[in-house]
């Protein structure tokens, strides 16, 4: 197993498409196929997922903290003082 790692390291990308196209043609399970192209599919997605900035990182280590510490509101109490706030 381990010399087929170094095999499949030394590989150019080229090698390797060809390689995983030949892999692919073998393959008759259609189940087992569905599952590698959803698979591909969540790989190449990849480029939409929304990255945190440093400040929002921050923010959410900050409210992590507060939860913690018991400093937070539930829901019940979130929509009381919502409702309070519109009557005035």
């Amino acid at each position: 197993m381990q010399k087929k790692k170094l095999y499949i390291k030394s590989m150019k990308t080229e090698e390797l498409k060809k390689e995983i196209i030949n892999k692919i043609e073998t393959i008759s399970d259609k189940e087992k196929l569905e599952t590698f192209l959803k698979f591909l599919n969540f790989e190449t997605e990849d480029q939409n997922v929304y990255h945190l900035s440093k400040e929002e990182q921050e923010g959410i280590e900050i409210a992590r903290e507060q939860i913690k510490k018991g400093n937070y509101l539930t829901q019940e109490e979130v929509d009381w003082k919502f409702r309070k706030w519109l009557e005035k």
